[in-house]
């Protein structure tokens, strides 16, 4: 399971954008996705390592401004596809 927090920006001027993710401000390029509008950060596999804060930081010479996103994963989700129509569960046992 995967997971896409967007981030909106308006701004007439251009921007710089980073992102901070679980405390490090180093961010995988293959996870984030921009344009002049919005920045986004995609999360997939989701695992509970993956818990934690994601901010999004945008700024110019007009200033800047921030957004901050929590991620809560409380177990390993299994996918259960049945008639076409997928689930997804977290809890389970197999015998």
């Amino acid at each position: 399971m995967s997971v896409t927090i967007h981030c909106p920006i308006k701004s007439k001027y251009a921007f710089e954008i980073k992102w901070e993710i679980l405390g490090k401000s180093e961010t995988p390029s293959n996870k984030v996705t921009s344009n002049e509008n919005m920045t986004a950060i995609t999360v997939k596999d989701l695992s509970e390592d993956d818990t934690g804060k994601y901010t999004c930081y945008a700024s110019n010479n007009a200033g800047s401004d921030s957004a901050t996103s929590t991620i809560t994963v409380l177990g390993k989700l299994k996918n259960l596809l049945v008639s076409g129509r997928q689930y997804f569960i977290d809890h389970y046992s197999a015998s």
